[in-house]
């Protein structure tokens, strides 16, 4: 969207808008690299979390799921937190919560992909969207929610997990690098999600 947005409206936005308003370091560059001349104004999401949590994160305290909650969408590169977890053999089972009707091809493949790896038992999927209580429900008890999409400006889902007190191993392409600082969870590659499950 942010290609089409450049290459359609740049022409555009110069003559009628006189500012940006960003909320990521990556909108900031990008909008920067439009080269329009229109103040960009960098003022990002504010989000505290309800407390300080204990890192390493606590067996003994959570729930035996790590779970992932989204759209089944491509750009949330769910196959790769299902590879990366499979990679080893990690104690936890990993939920993934989404609608499969969001992108029905899309999750038939992963479901293709879960069943031709090894420990595939571990992974299991909602095919609804979770709301309201079952959302709380699943969320709360969460080891921790796991969330490695394609660049985003926000992640609505870390600021709910947070609200319900559960732990967030986040990719850094989402802009909650106050994680590790605040004690609610880890900021890091995909390849390095598995090491802070520390179970």
């Amino acid at each position: 969207l942010k290609i089409f947005f450049k290459s359609v409206f740049s022409k555009f936005i110069q003559k009628k808008i006189t500012s940006f308003h960003v909320t990521s370091d990556e909108e900031l560059l990008t909008v920067r690299n439009l080269n329009t001349g229109i103040d960009t104004v960098l003022l990002r999401n504010i989000y505290e979390p309800p407390r300080k949590m204990t890192l390493p994160l606590s067996r003994s305290m959570r729930g035996d799921y790590i779970v992932h909650m989204s759209r089944i969408s491509r750009e949330k590169k769910i196959e790769e937190v299902i590879l990366a977890f499979l990679k080893e053999n990690i104690d936890l089972r990993l939920l993934i919560a989404g609608s499969k009707t969001d992108d029905e091809v899309y999750f038939n493949e992963l479901i293709e992909l879960v069943s031709s790896c090894s420990g595939n038992d571990k992974v299991s999927f909602t095919g609804e969207a979770v709301t309201g209580e079952e959302k709380f429900d699943i969320l709360s008890k969460a080891f921790a929610l796991v969330y490695f999409p394609l660049p985003e400006n926000f992640g609505m889902v870390v600021a709910e997990a947070l609200c319900y007190g559960t732990p967030v191993i986040s990719g850094k392409t989402v802009p909650w690098s106050g994680l590790e600082e605040r004690g609610a969870g880890y900021y890091c590659s995909i390849d390095d999600f598995q090491k802070n499950l520390s179970v």
